[in-house]
């Protein structure tokens, strides 16, 4: 008795499970289960790509205008603070929000073009205090200044391996640093 009701058990997981098998709804939707999130990773981290590339094209042509006013001496002739230049530089990046509070501007004088530091710049960020002093030396007539500016930016998302390629500060921002050496002219 016991035998033919698992035999019978039997025949009926095998009908079933052939049954199961020759279906054909329902692969699609098992086809987008498996490459629909791949997709949108790719989506995800092409406009995460984009929005940085913006955010460091704005940032670059920002440095250029403000160390314009530097090199050729109205700076030095105006007494601009580092804040002045912060405030030049976030009239330029009119998509960076919070640009005071998460751009770090630092100057200083070099001696050559040889004796450029190598050590990397500090990023501000809002509500975060700075490890140390940033230098802002505006520099005479015939020197050569270096300009290092930090923007710290928010990410769109976290998600694929760009997230995992750019420097990130203790908030989660991107860091994108720009800078430009040049020497110092006499405005007139």
């Amino acid at each position: 008795m016991f035998v033919r009701d698992l035999t019978a058990v039997m025949r009926f997981l095998i009908r079933v499970t052939n049954r199961f098998w020759r279906q054909q709804t329902g692969v699609t939707a098992i086809e987008y289960g498996i490459l629909g999130p791949i997709f949108f990773s790719l989506i995800l981290t092409g406009a995460e790509v984009g929005w940085v590339m913006i955010r460091e094209a704005s940032l670059e042509h920002a440095v250029r205008v403000a160390s314009r006013e530097v090199y050729l001496g109205k700076a030095k002739a105006g007494n601009m603070t580092q804040a002045d230049l912060e405030k030049i530089m976030c009239e330029q990046m009119t998509m960076m929000t919070n640009c005071e509070q998460n751009l770090a501007v630092e100057m200083q004088v070099v001696s050559s073009f040889s004796a450029i530091p190598a050590n990397s710049i500090q990023c501000r960020e809002a509500d975060v205090p700075l490890d140390t002093e940033i230098v802002y030396q505006n520099g005479d007539e015939s020197e050569i200044v270096m300009m290092r500016v930090c923007a710290s930016i928010p990410t769109l998302t976290d998600v694929g391996p760009f997230a995992l390629g750019l420097p990130k500060t203790a908030q989660g921002n991107y860091q994108i640093v720009s800078t430009d050496v040049f020497m110092v002219r006499k405005f007139k």
